[in-house]
């Protein structure tokens, strides 16, 4: 789509898919090892790559997991030797890999159950109330981006009210936003129009969705989606 000019540069439990583990940007080891991430407490590094910002939110690092967790239990995260993995995550790394950007995860003050089901019921009452729980550490300097490619599950049809929350935290006006939903096979549910409604003054492009069952083949579409 060259939207981005970068080469200069139901349905509740089962619909509670997407996305797992990774930089808690400025605290966790993930984080610490990636010169890209930023996060409250560090400066915003000067990108090569057009002030890209790689937001995305993440089951895994917004929940602290038993040593012993099941991967198979939930399609939202993924075991990679002794490490727990998100499909979120692996998605953003593939961003970063194609078109560069800075990884952000967003991440809740309160962490939410590590019982899939309980999650399930916290999450439709969240929605239910239209309540927006408080994000924990900021962008530093959010207005050195000008593009925020923003990766995030769908979860009961619908956009997490974490997400919702962040982009309610910026002021967005003429930020490009380009959506990837990651998705159980419903789709992406009304998670767009959500996004247009909380990022207010942004455009918002229509975006992709990605099954949750081929995280780690959708680089070739979001090459497609990002960079043709």
């Amino acid at each position: 789509m060259r939207k981005l000019s970068f080469i200069a540069i139901f349905m509740s439990i089962v619909l509670l898919e997407g996305c797992g583990r990774t930089d808690t940007l400025g605290t966790t080891d993930s984080a610490k090892n990636n010169p890209t991430a930023v996060g409250a407490s560090e400066q915003v590094p000067t990108s090569a790559d057009g002030n890209i910002l790689i937001a995305y939110f993440s089951r895994v690092g917004n929940t602290d997991f038993p040593d012993n967790v099941d991967a198979e239990s939930s399609a939202s995260i993924q075991l990679d030797g002794d490490e727990i993995l998100g499909n979120c995550e692996v998605i953003a790394n593939d961003v970063q890999k194609v078109i560069g950007g800075d990884v952000f995860l967003i991440q809740t003050a309160d962490k939410y159950p590590a019982d899939y089901k309980k999650t399930v019921k916290q999450n439709v009452e969240e929605q239910e109330k239209g309540y927006l729980p408080e994000i924990a550490g900021k962008v530093k300097n959010m207005k050195h981006y000008d593009r925020i490619i923003l990766i995030y599950p769908t979860w009961a049809m619908s956009l997490p009210q974490a997400v919702a929350s962040f982009l309610d935290n910026y002021d967005l006006t003429g930020k490009d936003i380009y959506p990837i939903n990651v998705n159980g096979g419903y789709g992406a549910g009304d998670t767009v129009s959500l996004i247009r409604e909380h990022a207010k003054g942004a455009k918002v492009d229509d975006g992709i969705a990605i099954n949750a069952q081929e995280p780690t083949s959708a680089e070739d579409k979001i090459k497609e989606y990002l960079l043709e």
